[in-house]
């Protein structure tokens, strides 16, 4: 596990210490680069219980991302899959992420290619998208959201889909199937 400062701090869904399995440092810059055809393992509480985690994030960046690709890339039992705060020029294609709270997450970017990502059994949202300009979000899927069996102490409703303030963006072909939720959240949408 790499803990990445105590010094780093986002608003919104980020706690103000990362815990994370890989960080994505491009503090004062940009993170250029590739990950590719590996799995991250993160580490439950207590195995059973989504609720209570040790590992907040499977991947996270710091700073801006850019010219950067992500492939075939497994998050297993974190609680983002991945995330990134600020991400532009990129690919992100053909990942997984399985038994994590949230499942993806993108906060702002510019002219991101997003297709062919599968969040399986995820307990609160599937792909979390925000603040996305000339993009295209094409071909992804979601199963087993929120499922009432696995987590029976939900509250609240599951979305395989969060897609917010977006501005130019291409959303076609994406799946999703046995949620218990929403399939879609759609809000500001231009």
């Amino acid at each position: 596990t790499i803990v990445a400062g105590s010094g780093v701090v986002y608003t919104g869904i980020l706690p103000s210490n990362i815990n994370a399995v890989i960080v994505l440092d491009g503090a004062g810059g940009r993170y250029v680069g590739v990950l590719s055809d590996f799995t991250v393992q993160g580490t439950l509480a207590t195995p059973g219980n989504y609720e209570t985690q040790k590992v907040d994030l499977g991947i996270v960046s710091i700073g801006s991302v850019s010219d950067f690709k992500m492939e075939n890339v497994s998050v297993l039992t974190a609680n983002f899959g991945w995330y990134f705060p600020v991400i532009f020029a990129s690919t992100i294609t053909n990942n997984r992420v399985t038994q994590c709270l949230p499942g993806s997450g993108i906060e702002n970017g510019t002219s991101l290619t997003y297709t062919s990502n599968y969040a399986n059994n995820c307990r609160d949202v599937g792909h979390y998208i925000r603040d996305l300009k000339y993009s295209e979000i094409s071909s992804n899927a979601c199963d087993f959201l929120n499922d009432p069996g696995k987590y029976p102490t939900r509250t609240r409703t599951c979305s395989a889909y969060i897609l917010r303030s977006l501005v130019g963006c291409s959303v076609t072909n994406n799946g999703d199937e046995n949620t218990y939720g929403r399939s879609y959240s759609l809000i500001s949408l231009d």
